[in-house]
């Protein structure tokens, strides 16, 4: 039976909306039996809520409506754009489109069982994991983990930057991310691990766990309104007390907020959350130390302008890059 892709899609986003009716619904079924890709990802999509989406991928917006000949939505160049905005099915129905025909978002369901989570610059996640386990993944990050666990243990990997909150369980959960691995019961945390970076940060919000290192016999029990600094290289730990962790988590609802970080970790920051490259020309700003924070909403123009006002910085700003003089 020949399907077109757009009857399948308006009928899954009717579904992942909760207004499909009952004839739709067993119509999407028996168009689902014959593409059984589609069935994959519908799958995966129904544990996978799309977050916010940037300006970069916006532009693409128009390629999009004129390969599925659907207006979903319109562009904004300059800001971003927030997919909580438009109505649910609408969400859906772009992040479809743009994971099965551009890549931004990948979500793979490997041979091996194993689920592939991609969250590129400019975007961030939230999944349900199969235990209840809810997990918002940050720009740039990367998740693997299993249809379900074998009740042995729950693991997870991690590449990038995560906030658990994990179900509580007697089975143990562990996050593995580049030697450094995190184990709990049931607690909340934010796991900080990009590939790029020499630090592992590991704030914990409640509960407890405990850290370790691949190939090295220390660990450290974590407490709540801790945070714990790895250092990857000396495979060293740093434990600071009585922090705010929700300053460390606050990303996963739309704000963007830094304490006492340097300049190229600060431009490291706003790289991944705006997908611009900076190109740092001069060194006189690495010993700076910036402090702020700003709210879901503003773009980058706007956070660029503001840390100009407050330091002597210079920038121009490209069609793709940040340039720093």
């Amino acid at each position: 039976m020949k399907v077109t892709n757009r009857k399948v899609w308006d009928l899954i986003s009717k579904d992942l909306a909760n207004s499909i009716s009952e004839k739709e619904r067993q119509n999407l079924e028996e168009l689902l039996k014959d593409d059984p890709q589609t069935k994959e990802t519908y799958k995966i999509l129904n544990i996978i809520e799309p977050v916010s989406f940037d300006k970069e991928q916006a532009r693409d917006m128009e390629v999009i409506k004129q390969m599925t000949h659907q207006k979903i939505f319109s562009q904004n160049p300059g800001k971003t754009i927030q997919m909580r905005s438009l109505p649910y099915w609408m969400s859906i129905a772009a992040l479809l489109i743009i994971a099965l025909t551009l890549g931004y978002q990948t979500y793979r369901l490997s041979r091996v069982s194993d689920i592939e989570v991609n969250t590129p610059k400019g975007v961030y996640s939230k999944v349900e994991l199969p235990d209840g386990t809810t997990v918002f993944l940050n720009s740039g990050s990367k998740m693997i983990y299993p249809t379900r666990f074998n009740g042995k243990k729950r693991e997870v990997k991690l590449w990038g930057e995560g906030f658990f909150d994990v179900k509580k369980d007697a089975t143990p959960f562990i996050v593995s991310s580049q030697r450094i691995r995190v184990k709990v019961l049931g607690t909340a945390f934010n796991f900080r691990n990009y590939p790029s970076d020499s630090l592992g940060v590991v704030t914990l919000e409640r509960g407890a766990v405990e850290l370790s290192l691949a190939n090295h016999n220390k660990k450290v029990v974590m407490k709540p309104n801790e945070q714990v600094i790895l250092n990857k290289n000396k495979a060293e730990f740093l434990v600071k007390s009585k922090i705010d962790p929700k300053d460390f988590s606050s990303w996963k609802d739309g704000e963007f907020v830094f304490k006492s970080i340097s300049f190229p970790e600060l431009c490291n920051n706003l790289e991944r959350r705006y997908n611009y490259t900076f190109v740092i020309e001069s060194n006189k700003y690495n010993h700076e130390t910036f402090t702020g924070k700003f709210k879901h909403g503003e773009n980058i123009e706007q956070i660029m302008e503001i840390i100009k006002l407050n330091t002597s910085i210079q920038y121009k700003i490209t069609k793709d890059s940040i340039i720093i003089y």
